[in-house]
């Protein structure tokens, strides 16, 4: 469907919009408009929410309270659900520390 002031198209199913900002060309499927510090970032209904949070939900349903949906891969853009897995933020921190993130960025204060 065409907007009949801007004859661009109108994309109504939020499942289209969503994966026409991800470009799927390499492993990490990389969420290409808004982000904040590399998260991308949808609006929806008026809220914005973290793409990565959403397209979890999308494929597998609500993430259990409580839960955070965290990057196996260490990219914050990437949406590829087999990038990514649920867990606390303890399970966060220990995945940061075990992959040495933390060093990398302490040392660069």
């Amino acid at each position: 469907m065409k907007d009949i002031k801007t004859g661009l198209f109108i994309i109504t199913d939020l499942n289209k919009r969503f994966w026409a900002k991800v470009n799927k060309s390499g492993g990490c499927w990389i969420w290409t408009a808004q982000n904040v510090n590399g998260y991308g970032r949808i609006r929806i209904n008026k809220k914005l929410i973290l793409a990565h949070r959403f397209v979890w939900e999308m494929v597998n349903g609500l993430i259990p309270k409580d839960l955070d949906v965290l990057h196996s891969c260490d990219n914050p853009s990437c949406v590829n659900p087999k990038h990514l897995w649920v867990g606390t933020h303890q399970d966060n921190m220990d995945d940061r520390d075990k992959k040495g993130r933390w060093k990398d960025w302490h040392n660069l204060k």
